[in-house]
Protein backbone atom coordinates (compact mmCIF):
# COMPACT_ATOMS: atom_id res chain seq x y z
CA UNK A 1 0.00 0.00 0.00
CA UNK A 2 1.24 3.46 -0.80
CA UNK A 3 0.04 5.90 1.83
CA UNK A 4 2.16 8.79 0.60
CA UNK A 5 0.93 8.93 -2.99
CA UNK A 6 -1.40 11.90 -3.08
CA UNK A 7 -1.41 14.75 -5.53
CA UNK A 8 0.29 17.24 -3.26
CA UNK A 9 1.87 17.54 0.16
CA UNK A 10 -1.02 19.91 0.92
CA UNK A 11 -3.18 16.88 1.71
CA UNK A 12 -1.38 16.16 4.99
CA UNK A 13 -3.25 17.54 8.01
CA UNK A 14 -1.55 19.62 10.67
CA UNK A 15 -0.36 17.61 13.66
CA UNK A 16 -2.86 19.39 15.94
CA UNK A 17 -5.72 18.27 13.66
CA UNK A 18 -4.51 14.67 13.83
CA UNK A 19 -4.33 14.93 17.64
CA UNK A 20 -7.89 16.30 17.68
CA UNK A 21 -9.16 13.31 15.68
CA UNK A 22 -7.34 10.91 18.02
CA UNK A 23 -8.90 12.61 21.06
CA UNK A 24 -12.39 12.31 19.53
CA UNK A 25 -11.84 8.64 18.65
CA UNK A 26 -10.61 7.89 22.20
CA UNK A 27 -13.85 9.27 23.64
CA UNK A 28 -16.30 7.82 21.12
CA UNK A 29 -18.72 5.13 22.40
CA UNK A 30 -18.61 3.14 19.13
CA UNK A 31 -14.80 2.96 18.94
CA UNK A 32 -13.12 -0.06 20.53
CA UNK A 33 -9.63 0.88 19.40
CA UNK A 34 -7.72 2.69 16.71
CA UNK A 35 -4.16 2.79 15.43
CA UNK A 36 -2.10 4.46 12.77
CA UNK A 37 -1.35 2.15 9.86
CA UNK A 38 2.30 1.88 8.89
CA UNK A 39 4.35 5.05 9.05
CA UNK A 40 1.50 7.24 7.83
CA UNK A 41 0.01 10.01 9.95
CA UNK A 42 -3.04 9.95 7.70
CA UNK A 43 -4.22 6.35 7.66
CA UNK A 44 -5.96 4.87 10.69
CA UNK A 45 -7.60 1.53 11.38
CA UNK A 46 -10.65 2.15 13.58
CA UNK A 47 -12.29 -0.91 15.18
CA UNK A 48 -15.95 -0.30 16.02
CA UNK A 49 -18.36 -1.95 18.45
CA UNK A 50 -20.46 -2.71 15.36
CA UNK A 51 -18.02 -5.49 14.47
CA UNK A 52 -16.05 -3.90 11.66
CA UNK A 53 -12.87 -1.91 11.11
CA UNK A 54 -12.82 1.30 9.13
CA UNK A 55 -9.70 2.24 7.18
CA UNK A 56 -9.78 6.02 7.53
CA UNK A 57 -7.72 8.50 5.53
CA UNK A 58 -7.36 11.96 7.09
CA UNK A 59 -7.32 14.67 4.45
CA UNK A 60 -6.61 18.38 4.44
CA UNK A 61 -7.55 19.12 0.83
CA UNK A 62 -9.37 22.45 0.67
CA UNK A 63 -11.96 21.14 -1.81
CA UNK A 64 -11.91 17.40 -2.38
CA UNK A 65 -13.44 16.73 -5.78
CA UNK A 66 -14.27 13.57 -7.65
CA UNK A 67 -10.85 13.44 -9.35
CA UNK A 68 -9.02 13.62 -5.99
CA UNK A 69 -11.37 11.00 -4.55
CA UNK A 70 -10.74 8.61 -7.45
CA UNK A 71 -6.98 9.22 -7.34
CA UNK A 72 -6.80 8.52 -3.62
CA UNK A 73 -8.88 5.34 -3.95
CA UNK A 74 -6.75 4.13 -6.87
CA UNK A 75 -3.56 4.54 -4.84
CA UNK A 76 -5.08 3.20 -1.60
CA UNK A 77 -7.99 0.85 -2.44
CA UNK A 78 -8.35 -0.43 1.13
CA UNK A 79 -9.49 2.99 2.34
CA UNK A 80 -13.23 2.91 3.06
CA UNK A 81 -13.53 6.29 4.75
CA UNK A 82 -12.05 9.72 3.96
CA UNK A 83 -12.31 12.46 6.57
CA UNK A 84 -11.60 16.12 5.97
CA UNK A 85 -10.14 17.36 9.25
CA UNK A 86 -10.36 21.13 8.84
CA UNK A 87 -13.55 23.10 9.27
CA UNK A 88 -12.53 25.21 6.27
CA UNK A 89 -12.43 22.23 3.93
CA UNK A 90 -15.25 20.76 1.91
CA UNK A 91 -15.99 18.09 -0.68
CA UNK A 92 -17.99 18.40 -3.88
CA UNK A 93 -21.40 16.84 -4.45
CA UNK A 94 -19.87 14.75 -7.25
CA UNK A 95 -17.20 13.35 -4.91
CA UNK A 96 -19.84 12.51 -2.29
CA UNK A 97 -22.08 10.80 -4.86
CA UNK A 98 -19.13 8.72 -6.12
CA UNK A 99 -18.17 7.82 -2.55
CA UNK A 100 -21.69 6.59 -1.75
CA UNK A 101 -21.73 4.51 -4.97
CA UNK A 102 -18.38 3.01 -3.93
CA UNK A 103 -19.57 2.46 -0.32
CA UNK A 104 -16.87 4.77 0.98
CA UNK A 105 -17.54 7.32 3.69
CA UNK A 106 -16.65 10.90 2.71
CA UNK A 107 -17.09 13.26 5.61
CA UNK A 108 -16.09 16.38 7.43
CA UNK A 109 -14.93 15.55 10.95
CA UNK A 110 -18.30 16.16 12.64
CA UNK A 111 -20.09 14.04 10.07
CA UNK A 112 -17.56 11.25 10.57
CA UNK A 113 -18.18 11.20 14.31
CA UNK A 114 -21.90 10.77 13.63
CA UNK A 115 -21.30 8.13 10.96
CA UNK A 116 -19.38 5.99 13.44
CA UNK A 117 -22.77 5.16 14.99
CA UNK A 118 -24.21 3.74 11.76
CA UNK A 119 -23.50 0.21 10.43
CA UNK A 120 -23.63 1.36 6.80
CA UNK A 121 -21.55 4.42 7.64
CA UNK A 122 -21.15 5.62 4.04
CA UNK A 123 -24.91 6.34 3.93
CA UNK A 124 -24.83 8.66 6.98
CA UNK A 125 -26.47 12.04 6.47
CA UNK A 126 -26.30 14.50 9.37
CA UNK A 127 -29.51 15.94 10.73
CA UNK A 128 -30.07 19.38 9.22
CA UNK A 129 -29.50 22.28 11.57
CA UNK A 130 -32.63 24.34 12.11
CA UNK A 131 -33.05 27.86 13.40
CA UNK A 132 -34.49 26.36 16.57
CA UNK A 133 -31.32 24.27 17.09
CA UNK A 134 -29.16 27.36 16.64
CA UNK A 135 -31.21 29.38 19.14
CA UNK A 136 -31.17 26.52 21.64
CA UNK A 137 -27.41 26.17 21.34
CA UNK A 138 -26.94 29.91 21.88
CA UNK A 139 -29.04 29.74 25.06
CA UNK A 140 -26.93 26.86 26.38
CA UNK A 141 -23.74 28.66 25.46
CA UNK A 142 -22.75 26.08 22.83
Amino acid sequence: MSTTDIRSEGDKPYYKDIQFVEMKLRGHDRVISFERVGSSDQLFAVARTLGDTLHVWLSDVYTLGEAEFLFLREKNPEINCIVSVSGYNRYTDEAKEQAVRDRVGLFKIGEFLGALNVKEFWTYVPRPTTDRDSKSNRRRGA
